[in-house]
């Protein structure tokens, strides 16, 4: 459940309910204003800058800017060009220096993300979202923000959020946007003792110190080249920890993410010291924790890089599905290459693909997933297998239903690995074999990661593969014993759906098929057309 600030947030019109708040401000001051210059200032000069606007719809200035019409909540609109902050100062938070500072509801929409670009140039995050703030970001760029390094008596937190940091009650909503080149800040320096923990997200951190409860929404976006904070050095003692999620980091709320790309992100250094060892930051494409629901869907996770979890990161949260995700060519360090969790309910995994990570694929601890018709595969580690489990706590497990685990090194399946049925997995290889419907062979006949269709890379069977029609006729969690409960949409989704959105061919009232046709293991259903045509290539349109 959101917290009430947010949901004020979105109900601008009532200001009796907002007394007091700068939100009210916020509607009073409703409309769209134009920026007209690139450069960054705050002067009585006729010319309204990309920070006189955010401080006009703040209502704490920007006297340059008129706003026109009565639009809801209030736009900021960009022309073509690099809008570089230029007006040194960290640690202030009326956006007169440094990053801009976001306190009300606020839409910026720039012309594309090659067109309208935002640039930090290393002086500061660029934007900081306070609480009650909203800020919408539609058709650019965010680029070189650089948080402060953590101070004396200062705390991870300041260091926190290359691009963006969010606060409690806020709100971040982002449409076809590109995040890259962001680093947060590193962590304290000391003389002895453990150096501080390097900042959290190089690109976003939503959080408090150890909390938040707001919204993250990505659609359309592209996270590439952001890095978290290295950890502080320690004359005599040990460096301290590197900062979580390269791309994105969250300590709560509500995430959901879909159609994107998080490509090239990495946590933070171990910092440098005269004693012991220290640890890389987790997460590094994106390091969610304690969420109150996390959804990923049809997104690519790739080239990231952390200590553990290199693509992917959950722990301690309730309702986390990946679903239509592709997770590839991440590295981690300590386990969990694709992907690790320590979640506190289990992870739905569903037609999506794990493959060629470094690592291992997907790494359970003390925690549990659920894999509904994924594809496993090439994934490596020194120990670890393609998927593992363990853990002394929680009854931790993976279920797998209409999946593939093949090809993996050393082993394709580790731990408490539970079969729903009709799973491809190689001979020998620690994956059981006791449902309905497994398979275990010698070559699970795999093509390589490529475009197969739809917007994600996949691993699609070969001519004469054995999962081909080894799979479910009704592709039913809930009768296999996965699910307790699943709406509707995520039902069709799982039952008529491959990972392109390509249909699935079993015997089901919603999606006829010859009788006996069932649907292929793994995460693609070879030959199918595109939901909504008669022929794979779309011939009859």
């Amino acid at each position: 459940m959101m917290m009430n600030g947010i949901r004020m947030s979105r109900m601008l019109q009532d200001c009796g309910l907002l007394a007091g708040m700068a939100l009210c401000a916020a509607a009073a001051q409703a409309g769209v204003v134009a920026v007209t210059t690139l450069d960054d200032l705050i002067a009585s000069d006729g010319q309204c800058s990309l920070r006189e606007a955010v401080l006009k719809l703040n209502g704490s200035g920007g006297d340059d800017c008129p706003i026109v019409g009565a639009v809801s909540p209030p736009r900021i609109e960009l022309s073509a060009g690099t809008y570089q902050l230029s007006i040194p100062g960290t640690h202030e938070d009326q956006g007169l220096t440094g990053d801009l500072d976001i306190s009300v509801p606020i839409d910026i929409r720039g012309l594309g993300p090659d067109l309208s670009i935002i640039d930090g140039d290393g002086l500061d995050r660029t934007f900081d979202v306070h609480s009650g703030g909203v800020l919408r970001l539609f058709n650019l760029t965010v680029q070189n923000g650089r948080a402060p390094n953590v101070a004396p008596g200062g705390t991870q937190r300041d260091a926190s959020g290359g691009c963006v940091r969010a606060a409690d009650d806020s709100e971040l909503d982002f449409n076809v946007v590109v995040m890259e080149w962001c680093v947060a800040g590193n962590g304290l320096d000391v003389a002895s003792g453990t150096g501080g923990r390097g900042g959290q997200g190089g690109a976003v951190f939503g959080g408090e110190q150890f909390s938040w409860n707001g919204r993250f929404t990505g659609h359309s976006i592209r996270l590439e080249g952001n890095f978290a904070g290295q950890g502080g050095f320690s004359l005599d003692g040990r460096g301290g920890a590197g900062g979580d999620g390269g791309g994105i980091s969250l300590l709560g709320g509500v995430a959901e993410i879909s159609d994107s790309e998080v490509r090239g992100n990495a946590t933070g250094e171990c910092g440098t010291g005269t004693m012991g060892s220290c640890i890389w930051g987790d997460g590094g494409g994106l390091s969610i924790q304690f969420a109150d629901a996390a959804t990923i869907d049809r997104s690519t996770i790739s080239h990231n890089t952390a200590g553990a979890g290199g693509g992917l990161r959950f722990t301690g949260g309730q309702s986390v599905i990946v679903i239509g995700t592709t997770i590839t060519y991440n590295v981690a360090g300590s386990g969990g290459g694709g992907m690790i969790t320590s979640n506190t309910t289990p992870v739905l995994m569903a037609n999506s693909t794990i493959a060629n990570n470094t690592g291992a694929g997907v790494v359970v601890i003390n925690a549990g997933i659920v894999g509904i018709s994924i594809t496993v595969a090439q994934n490596t580690a020194f120990q670890r297998a393609g998927i593992s489990v363990s853990g002394a706590f929680n009854d931790p497990f993976a279920h797998l239903f209409n999946t593939i685990s093949a090809g993996n090194v050393p082993n394709d399946c580790e731990g408490n690995v539970v079969s729903g049925g009709f799973n491809l997995t190689g001979q020998g290889t620690g994956c059981p074999t006791d449902g309905p419907g497994d398979q275990a062979v010698a070559d699970a006949g795999l093509g390589p990661l490529q475009n197969n269709g739809g917007g994600t890379q996949t691993i699609q069977p070969l001519p004469g593969s054995p999962a081909i029609d080894n799979g479910s006729t009704d592709l039913d969690p809930i009768a296999a014993g996965l699910l307790q409960d699943v709406s509707s949409v995520m039902m069709a989704l799982l039952q008529d759906s491959d990972q392109r959105g390509h249909a699935r061919r079993y015997d089901a009232l919603s999606l006829p098929a010859p009788p006996g046709d069932r649907s292929d293991s793994g995460a693609v259903e070879v030959g199918a057309p595109p939901i909504g045509h008669l022929f794979a290539d779309g011939f009859e349109s």
